[in-house]
């Protein structure tokens, strides 16, 4: 799974990063894919719901608001997108 995160504020990217793993499309490595990223760009970490990874399988990009958040996250949106 490739993908590539934004922390954005107000539709400008803040910080940005793209992760590459070899495993395969499942919720779990999405889980872990996204902690990773998370760590990477020094943010905390959603809190995912299977909701999540199904738009991520359906539409390849999910965005997670402030309200995901359960620590502050400090940015408008965080936007994790499959290449």
């Amino acid at each position: 799974m490739k993908i590539w995160a934004k922390l954005l504020d107000e539709d400008k990217i803040f910080a940005d990063t793209v992760y590459s793993d070899g495993s395969a499309k499942t919720y779990s490595a999405f889980c872990a894919s996204v902690a990773e990223v998370c760590k990477i760009l020094d943010c905390s970490t959603p809190i995912l719901l299977p909701l999540h990874y199904s738009r991520f399988r359906e539409f390849n990009i999910v965005r997670f608001k402030p309200d995901d958040f359960v620590d502050a996250l400090g940015h408008s949106m965080l936007v994790i997108e499959q290449f």
